[in-house]
This record gives C-alpha cells, sequence and structure tokens, in this order.
C-alpha cells in the first residue's frame, strides 16, 4: 500500500498524535445499534471521509455491522456484491466520493484488513488511495486559497 497505512508503519512517537484524536472521539458502543453503526450518527457525519488519514487499523473502528459479520464469515455472495458496487464506480470518483463517509471509508479499511478476496482487497486498495490523493489534493487547495485570501506566502 503506498498512502495508506498499517498501524505497524508508525513508530510510537508518529502514533501519538492518533491515538490521542481517538481518545477524544465518543468511546464506540459495545454493541451496533439498529442502524448497525456503534457511533452516533452526528458524530459520523461530522467526521466525513476525514478518517482517510487514520491508520489503516483505526479506520477499520468504523465498520458497520453488515460489513464486518459478512468479511467475517467470508461470505463470498457478499464479497461479490461489494466487488461489483466498486466497479460500477469505475469513470465516476465524483459519485463515488459524494456517497463516502465515516462509516463506508471503515467498511473499505475493514475488507482491507480481513476479507479472503485479493480481487476485492486490490480493488478496496486503489479505492482508499484514491480517496487519500483527493482529500491530500482537496487540503492543498482550501490552504493555497487560504494563503491567498490572506496574503500569506
Amino acid at each position: 500500500m503506498g498512502k495508506i497505512k498499517r498501524r505497524a508503519e508508525f513508530n510510537e512517537e508518529q502514533l501519538k498524535p492518533f491515538i490521542k484524536l481517538m481518545s477524544q472521539f465518543p468511546a464506540p458502543a459495545k454493541e451496533y445499534n439498529e442502524y448497525g453503526i456503534r457511533y452516533p450518527v452526528e458524530f459520523l457525519n461530522s467526521l466525513g471521509i476525514s478518517i482517510i488519514f487514520l491508520p489503516l487499523e483505526m479506520m477499520a473502528e468504523f465498520v458497520d455491522a453488515v460489513t464486518k459479520q459478512h468479511v467475517d464469515e467470508n461470505n463470498p455472495a457478499y464479497e461479490t456484491q461489494v466487488t461489483n458496487e466498486i466497479k460500477g464506480y469505475a469513470g465516476k470518483f465524483e459519485v463515488l466520493i459524494q456517497h463516502a463517509n465515516a462509516t463506508s471509508i471503515g467498511n473499505l479499511a475493514y475488507i482491507l484488513l480481513n476479507s479472503k478476496s485479493e480481487e476485492l482487497k486490490s480493488l478496496v486498495s486503489e479505492i482508499l488511495e484514491a480517496i487519500h490523493v483527493y482529500q491530500v489534493e482537496a487540503a492543498k487547495k482550501f490552504i493555497s486559497k487560504l494563503s491567498t485570501k490572506h496574503g500569506v506566502n
């Protein structure tokens, strides 16, 4: 993997900001709620796709109940469904970004870490990398606009 990193790729000092950030998040519920999530909806909405900058294992904390169950059970029908959904976004990256959220990023991270399907993991890796690049570029544009607006070089 390129920009998306596993927790083991960071040293202790590099992990500290991520651990501190995660400690400030609401604690996930022990059980999934009626919506299949462990975090409050408002909180997940506020995160959006920004979790793409977390180590992969931390992103996977946001997995929903359906994805976790099907991946844990190694359900080939589910893997085929997700593979086809991802392929359906080919050439439609902006649509994918519009539909992406913290839970969908968490689902992709969980799949990448735990799926038995190499094809699916390869597709998921490409998507996570593309979302990461997209977010980095968006941040650069924002900083550039801010700098120009305030006369900072």
